[in-house]
């Protein structure tokens, strides 16, 4: 597979609660627009269905190329064998995870520059960064919009790669990469009926 920073240029993220379709579609058709990067996020359904889905969809990935991470979940991370696990800022420590999992990739949630400097020193592997944007549509606890100094700040003072998120669209993701960030992170503009579209634009133009 490719380098990682290079696969978070767009990185995305699929959710039950949040996509038109079905996962294992959504993927394949982030798959054949060149996305390098599927997380897999879900608070809706039960563990065993949670398992279940995780290893179809990992399945996918590893056929084209693609690194899958779960969103949380270590243990359905190890159990299906994912690239990575994603934790948010109340989720288990990056350090005790990279104890637990060392095989496993991190990345780790943090809307400041002292907790992305901690998740750094902890191992973490890359950051998501927000919520730049207006998230709340998609995610009803995001936090209210950082704005794109954030990034400018995340980016002067941490030497891992880092995703934005939060709002991303096709008319703002130039924006954020142009601010200091490795690439963007979307749920809500890769799972509507102009996700197709969409997601072959916004790699268009992150990559021009």
């Amino acid at each position: 597979m490719i380098p990682l920073k290079d696969a978070l240029l767009v990185s995305a993220i699929v959710d039950p609660e949040v996509s038109q379709y079905q996962l294992q579609t959504v993927v394949k058709m982030l798959a054949q627009n060149g996305v390098r990067y599927i997380q897999y996020r879900d608070k809706k359904n039960t563990d065993l269905e949670r398992f279940k889905i995780a290893k179809s969809l990992k399945a996918i990935c590893k056929k084209q190329g693609a690194y899958f991470f779960i969103n949380d979940r270590v243990d359905i991370a190890m159990l299906v064998e994912a690239d990575g696990v994603h934790l948010g800022p109340h989720d288990l420590p990056v350090s005790d995870v990279k104890t637990l999992a060392p095989n496993l990739l991190i990345g780790a949630s943090s809307g400041d520059v002292a907790y992305a400097k901690r998740c750094e020193r902890e191992g973490a592997d890359y950051l998501g960064v927000g919520a730049l944007f207006d998230a709340k549509a998609t995610k009803p606890n995001a936090s209210d919009p950082r704005g794109l100094d954030i990034v400018k700040q995340v980016y002067e003072n941490i030497s891992i790669p880092f995703v934005g998120i939060g709002g991303i669209s096709i008319n703002n993701a130039k924006s954020v990469i142009t601010a200091g960030a490795s690439g963007v992170a979307m749920a809500r503009a890769i799972s509507t009926e102009s996700a197709d579209k969409n997601i072959a634009q916004i790699v268009s133009i992150l990559q021009s």
